[in-house]
C-alpha cells in the first residue's frame, strides 16, 4: 500500500477512470466533430512530417525491430507501440499540430497516432477511436488544469509528461478495459512519463510526442495483461501531480472534475495555421494582415521589434536559425518569411529556404524583447497579446497589438480550411489523387467506418 492511498484526490481519479470505462457514456455530436477535426489535422501533420529528419531517424531506428499489424505513415508495418512512436514523431515534426490551453501541450500528436496504431491492430471503428480520443483528452486537460502553468514553466515538456498518461487512458478505453484496468493504465502511463523543454529546437521535441504515444499503447497493453500498479499514482506527495507540480503539496491535493462538461467542449483545441511554434500565431496573423492591406512589404520594413512575455521568449528563443528545427522557434525567421512570401508553409523550413540571403537579412532586422514598462494594456496579462513596433523605411512607425489568432477555439478553422491544410501538407508527399482519396476517408471517418483503409492509404505517403 502506498503512502497516498485512499485520499480524496485518489478517489476522484478512480471515479474518472470508472467514467472513462463505462460503455454507457456517449460524446455529443459537437464533441465528436471536434475530435474528428483533430484527427483530420493530425493526419495532415503526419503526412507533412514523415520525411523530416526526426521522423526519418526514428523510422530507421525501429526498422530492425520487427514487423507487426500497424501501419507506418510512409511505408511499412510495425507493432502498435512502434507505429505510435514513428507516426507520433512525424505528427509533431513540423510543429504544425494542434495544442490547447490547459495542457500547454500538443494533445492530438500523442493521442491520434496511439489510437490509430492500436485501432488498426485491433480492427476498431472510427467511432471507437473518436470516443477514446475524447476520453484521453479529458485526462490530459484535467492534469493540465491541476499542474500548469507551473509544471511547464519549471521545464517539463507537457506533451510527453501529460501525454503519456492521457494516451494510456485513451488506449485503455479503446481496448474496453474496466475502471480498474483504466486506472492501472493511467498509473503505468504516469510512471513512464518524462521529457524536457531543454530539447526544444531539436529533433528530440517531436520524438517526445511519439514517445508519449508509444508509452500509452504499452501502458494499456500491460494493464490488460494484469501488470499491477498502485491506484494512487496520479495524486499525493509521491504521485504524478505531487512530483511534477511546481507546488507539490497543492498540486497533489487538487481534484479532477467528473464530466460534464467534457474538456473538449469546455476548452476546445487550437489548430495551427502555420507550421511553427504556436507563439508565432498572433504576430504572424498581424504581419500577414498588414501585408494584405498593403501597409508593409519586405522592401519597406526597416526593422521590427516584437514584445512578448518572458515565458514565450524562453521558448521562441532562436534569432537566426541554423536549421529547420530552430527556425520553427524563431520569431525573426517566421516574420521574415511572412513579409517576403505572404505565407508560412512547410517549404520555408527546408535547407534551401534557410540559405536564402535575402530572408536572412530581413530576419536580422527583427528583434524579440520582453515587455517594457509601462505596459501598453495595463491590467491585461502579457500572455494574452503581443506587440509589434514596425519601423518603415520612410521614417513612419506602426505600433500593433496582436490579440487574436486564427485556429483558436473562438476563431476556429473551418472543415474546408482543414482540408486545404491537408492539401498543403500533402504537396510533395502524396499524389493529388491520393490526397483527394485521403480527404474522402477522413470526411467519412465516423461511426462504424473501419480504421484500416485510412492507414492503408497513409502507408503510401512519401
Amino acid at each position: 500500500m502506498s503512502a497516498n492511498a485512499n485520499t480524496p484526490a485518489t478517489a476522484a481519479w478512480t471515479r474518472l477512470a470508472a467514467w472513462m470505462a463505462d460503455p454507457a457514456w456517449r460524446p455529443s455530436d459537437r464533441a465528436t466533430r471536434r475530435a474528428q477535426d483533430a484527427l483530420i489535422d493530425t493526419v495532415a501533420c503526419m503526412v507533412a512530417g514523415v520525411g523530416l529528419p526526426a521522423a526519418v531517424a526514428v523510422r530507421r531506428a525501429v526498422g530492425g525491430w520487427g514487423t507487426g499489424p500497424a501501419s507506418l505513415v510512409g511505408g511499412g508495418r510495425a507493432s502498435a507501440p512502434l507505429a505510435a512512436l514513428v507516426n507520433g514523431t512525424a505528427a509533431h515534426a513540423l510543429d504544425f499540430d494542434d495544442h490547447d490551453a490547459p495542457t500547454l501541450a500538443h494533445p492530438s500528436a500523442v493521442l491520434v497516432p496511439a489510437l490509430l496504431a492500436e485501432g488498426e491492430a485491433r480492427g476498431a471503428t472510427a467511432g471507437q477511436v473518436l470516443r477514446a480520443y475524447i476520453a484521453g483528452l479529458e485526462v490530459m486537460d484535467r492534469l493540465g488544469e491541476i499542474l500548469n502553468p507551473g509544471h511547464y514553466e519549471i521545464g517539463w515538456h507537457s506533451t510527453v509528461t501529460l501525454g503519456s498518461v492521457a494516451a494510456a487512458g485513451a488506449v485503455a478505453v479503446l481496448r474496453g478495459l474496466d475502471g480498474a484496468g483504466v486506472m492501472t493504465a493511467l498509473s503505468l502511463g504516469a510512471t513512464m512519463a518524462g521529457g524536457l523543454k531543454a530539447q526544444f529546437g531539436s529533433g528530440a521535441k517531436p520524438f517526445h510526442a511519439g514517445w508519449a504515444a508509444h508509452n500509452g499503447v504499452v501502458a494499456a497493453a500491460l494493464a490488460a495483461e494484469g501488470l499491477t500498479a498502485v491506484p494512487d499514482a496520479l495524486a499525493g506527495t509521491w504521485g504524478f501531480t505531487g512530483i511534477f507540480g511546481a507546488d507539490a503539496a497543492a498540486s497533489g491535493a487538487r481534484l479532477p472534475p467528473l464530466p460534464p462538461p467534457l474538456a473538449i467542449e469546455q476548452h476546445g483545441l487550437w489548430v495551427k495555421a502555420y507550421p511553427c511554434c504556436s507563439y508565432m500565431g498572433r504576430p504572424l496573423d498581424a504581419i500577414l494582415a498588414l501585408r494584405a492591406e498593403g501597409r508593409v512589404t519586405a522592401g519597406t520594413v526597416a526593422a521590427i521589434r516584437v514584445s512578448m512575455s518572458d515565458r514565450q521568449i524562453g521558448v521562441v528563443r532562436y534569432a537566426l536559425p541554423a536549421n529547420g528545427d530552430e527556425a520553427r522557434f524563431s520569431i525573426p525567421w517566421c516574420l521574415a518569411v511572412a513579409l517576403a512570401e505572404g505565407s508560412v508553409a512547410p517549404r520555408h523550413f527546408a535547407p534551401a529556404a534557410l540559405a536564402d540571403a535575402g530572408l536572412r537579412d530581413l530576419a536580422s532586422r527583427i528583434v524579440l524583447q520582453p515587455f517594457a514598462e509601462p505596459l501598453p494594456l495595463p491590467g491585461v496579462s502579457t500572455e494574452d497579446y503581443d506587440r509589434l513596433e514596425i519601423a518603415l523605411a520612410g521614417g513612419k512607425t506602426l505600433d500593433v497589438l496582436a490579440r487574436t489568432v486564427r485556429g483558436s477555439p473562438d476563431n476556429p478553422l473551418s472543415r474546408a480550411e482543414l482540408f486545404a491544410k491537408l492539401g498543403t501538407c500533402g504537396e510533395g508527399q502524396m499524389a493529388a489523387e491520393r490526397v483527394e482519396r485521403l480527404e474522402g476517408l477522413l470526411e467519412g471517418f465516423t461511426g462504424t467506418a473501419p480504421v484500416a483503409p485510412l492507414m492503408d492509404l497513409l502507408r503510401g505517403a512519401s
